[in-house]
């Protein structure tokens, strides 16, 4: 029984296909060819997984500047600032929808 969440680009009524999503933050933030094995800065099990548990984009976004100023070295920095700067991103261009699914 999971929890799921979709994101639908703003003006358009069908959600987007998350491998859409994933291609976009490869080509606009990560400027190169998306990677069909692996998401862009792992956003999916992250900022997915937080908008599937009901989080919405603030909430995320505070949550990733909590982790950015407990950071010890700079990969988890520059870790942090990226997802946040993806979490920006989908806000601006994405409306989130999460649900739980259950039988």
């Amino acid at each position: 029984m999971p929890n799921c969440f979709q994101l639908t680009l703003i003006g358009e009524s069908d959600p987007s296909t998350l491998q859409s999503v994933d291609n976009r933050l490869w080509q606009l933030l990560g400027n190169v060819d998306p990677d069909p094995k692996r998401w862009y800065k792992n956003w999916y099990s992250i900022i997915g997984l937080a908008l599937a548990c009901g989080k919405n984009f603030k909430e995320i976004q505070g949550i990733l500047e909590d982790q950015l100023n407990h950071a010890s070295t700079e990969d988890e920095v520059d870790h942090y600032q990226d997802l946040i700067n993806i979490t920006w991103f989908l806000q601006d261009n994405y409306t989130a929808r999460a649900w739980y699914e259950h039988k």
